[in-house]
């Protein structure tokens, strides 16, 4: 009884948080920002606690019902943290009225274009209004589908895209039930919990509308599937993550090691099949060049919460006399594809390997890839924290905290990056990092889950 009194003392403080987010969170009151989410943290680390210690007791339904609880009391609010999702039924808007979103900026449309709905007062909510769109096709399809059964209401197209992504949440929260009923069954209610009662997947999901919960779902599917040997269907949901976000595309020489030669053509032909389909409406050539010109000045010119390329960055001019971003930003995703190559070739050669190697091998590439990305934001951490569930959650649970300290660039409105925050961020995700792997001697398979 008292883990359980403990477990629900944990819940509803999470529920007060989410709830103290929805009414007063404001993103340029960083220190209020903060305490509310520590609020929330400080609640989900309860009820996580409790729901591991009464493993194998408790009925996971009542985290999931928990975990879509928590969800809906961010409906039908507006996005506190991003302004990305004004993009996104601007998009969606665009398609409406017969107007590829690719093709033009949005300060190009509203200059020399007239298309009802579109005002100056939209335009201005913009956060990358000279730019061109570099969202792939099956979130466009989600945006559309939101900007049509809204006609033109901003308020209205959020809570749809926000009820959209609930319901994404919840059929991944079943995918993760399979997957570690079938892989690792002493994690089945832990993990449940890690990902239903995490406020940052809340927030950022539902709350801010970003849909890396969604392409970490489809992740999750994909590994489930080729559990199963069901390597086409399988191909087909990695093509789906691709074209909600492009990061898995990335990976996909991981998949292909894991899989071997054989299996290797049946993934491959559901993959590039269900590609064919959902890029089908970008099959034009400019549009696929403005798209990797969005995409290009993305990465090379907006720097966000980056850990080793701020650190190199800001000592170059020790060793050359100048700021070295410009060459630093290219070496470090250099050596991000050259780590995705070796993991592949590792899982290949591996004589024994389990779908537990390429979860590893993901965790590994994708959290490399954001410590040597310029930019990121705090909702990027899903999908490294998703696929540490079940194997080694620690870390990425302690970042999915301290990713929250980056909202420090918006203090009083002012867009500056304050390096301490970040530094104490990073910090402590290496601590987490190091204590998790190293004094557990590297048994991550199968080890603990997070709190004992």
């Amino acid at each position: 009884m008292q883990k359980q009194a403990i477990g629900f003392v944990g819940f509803i403080t999470l529920l007060v948080g989410v709830l103290c987010y929805r009414w007063y969170a404001v993103r340029e009151d960083f220190y209020p920002l903060m305490a509310i989410y520590a609020l929330c943290f400080g609640g989900s680390v309860l009820a996580i606690w409790s729901a591991h210690r009464l493993e194998g007791k408790l009925n996971p339904i009542w985290l999931v019902v928990g975990g879509v609880l928590l969800r809906a009391c961010l409906l039908n609010s507006q996005p506190h943290l991003s302004e990305d999702v004004y993009r996104f039924l601007w998009d969606g808007h665009l398609w409406n009225h017969g107007i590829h979103p690719f093709a033009h900026t949005p300060r190009t449309v509203l200059e020399t274009m007239q298309i009802p709905g579109i005002t100056p007062e939209w335009y201005a909510l913009l956060n990358s209004p000279n730019y061109h769109t570099v969202y792939p096709p099956l979130g466009q399809l989600l945006f559309r589908i939101a900007a049509y059964l809204a006609h033109g209401d901003i308020a209205h197209g959020i809570f749809l895209l926000q009820l959209l992504l609930l319901f994404s949440d919840i059929l991944t929260l079943w995918v993760l039930h399979r997957f570690l009923q079938q892989t690792n069954p002493l994690w089945r209610t832990t993990g449940i919990a890690l990902y239903a009662l995490n406020p940052m997947l809340i927030i950022e999901t539902v709350g801010n509308c970003h849909f890396e919960g969604m392409m970490a779902g489809c992740i999750l599917a994909t590994l489930l599937l080729l559990h199963s040997k069901r390597d086409l269907w399988a191909g087909t949901w990695w093509a789906a993550g691709v074209a909600v976000k492009l990061l898995p595309l990335l990976f996909l020489p991981m998949v292909a090691g894991w899989l071997g030669i054989a299996r290797t053509k049946r993934f491959a032909l559901g993959f590039a099949s269900a590609c064919l389909l959902f890029f089908l409406p970008l099959a034009d050539w400019g549009v696929l060049l403005n798209m990797q010109s969005s995409i290009h000045l993305y990465f090379q010119k907006f720097e966000f919460n980056a850990s080793f390329y701020y650190l190199f960055a800001h000592i170059s001019p020790w060793f050359t006399g100048w700021y070295e971003g410009a060459t630093i930003g290219p070496v470090l995703a250099q050596i991000t594809i050259f780590a995705v190559f070796y993991g592949a070739y590792w899982l290949f050669n591996k004589k024994e390997k389990s779908i537990l190697d390429l979860q590893m091998a993901l965790l590994g590439g994708t959290t490399l890839y954001l410590f040597n990305a310029t930019t990121v934001h705090p909702w990027y951490i899903i999908v490294p924290y998703v696929c540490s569930i079940g194997i080694a959650p620690h870390f990425a649970f302690v970042w999915t905290f301290t990713a929250f300290l980056s909202y420090s660039h918006y203090i009083d409105g002012g867009r500056q990056e304050h390096f301490g925050w970040i530094a104490l961020e990073y910090c402590a995700v290496l601590a987490a990092l190091v204590w998790g792997f190293y004094l557990s001697k590297g048994a991550t398979r199968n080890a603990e889950p997070l709190v004992k």
